[in-house]
């Protein structure tokens, strides 16, 4: 039995934001047992990669987090 699902696009998440790949690009997601097509997913390169690195490096030399004590988080 195939049913249809409404194929969504999923972004990348970076500095606590739901953003595009820098290239615009997506891949495709399948369900493996019937090849229908689930979703689409943001296709992160190299940039995006170095633009979560510059985010999370600023959040924790800039902000509280890194002396949060784990169970506060």
């Amino acid at each position: 039995m195939i049913v249809n699902v409404d194929v969504q696009t999923f972004p990348l998440f970076i500095n606590g934001k739901w953003e595009q790949a820098c290239s615009g690009e997506t891949f495709d997601v399948f369900n493996p047992a019937n090849g229908q097509l689930v979703a689409k997913v943001a296709k992160g390169t190299k940039a995006d990669v170095d633009r979560a690195v510059k985010a999370a490096r600023d959040a924790f030399d800039n902000s509280g987090w890194k002396s949060m004590n784990p169970k506060d988080s």
